[in-house]
């Protein structure tokens, strides 16, 4: 799809180390790009801690660039992905 991810650790029990997330538009400039120090699956969903995300704007339209950072305590992540696929 649109987002690529980068898990640099992966634990048992569902728990994931520092997932990095790319989120590009189709012409394939980038949106937005996430660090959460860890995913941790339950409830059948993943649930990010200690968000920072920076999106980037007006990025591959001929105007200036520009970035917005926001810090989040948790959110929730909507992926098809299973503990079940990482073991």
């Amino acid at each position: 799809g649109d987002e690529f991810i980068h898990i640099n650790a992966v634990q048992p029990g569902g728990l994931l180390i520092g997932v990095t997330r790319y989120t590009f538009d189709k012409e394939r400039h980038i949106l937005s790009s996430s660090f959460a120090k860890r995913a941790q699956f339950a409830n059948e969903q993943w649930q990010l801690t200690d968000v920072t995300t920076t999106y980037f704007r007006n990025v591959g339209q001929g105007t200036k660039a520009t970035t917005e950072m926001i810090n989040v305590p948790s959110e929730q992540w909507d992926i098809a992905l299973k503990p079940e696929l990482l073991n």
